[in-house]
């Protein structure tokens, strides 16, 4: 399984990427955007299973990113 991790925070999604055993959950691939566009230029490019997303982001939140996306 694919799965992206968006937040505006480095840390934040460093430390998911890190601290989470992804693999012992069938998750081989992590991609991470750090802002809305990047995340939709993922999306283009890539079939992604599971979307983390902070709620608050600037331009665009994550509850309008995950409406928009759908």
């Amino acid at each position: 399984m694919k799965l992206l991790i968006v937040d505006d925070e480095i840390y934040i999604v460093r430390a998911l990427q890190k601290n989470i055993a992804w693999n012992e959950m069938d998750i081989d691939h992590i991609y991470s955007a750090f802002n809305v566009e990047k995340a939709k230029e993922i999306l283009q490019k890539e079939e992604i299973d599971i979307i983390i997303t902070d709620i608050e982001m600037p331009e665009m939140n994550g509850l309008e990113f995950i409406r928009e996306i759908r």
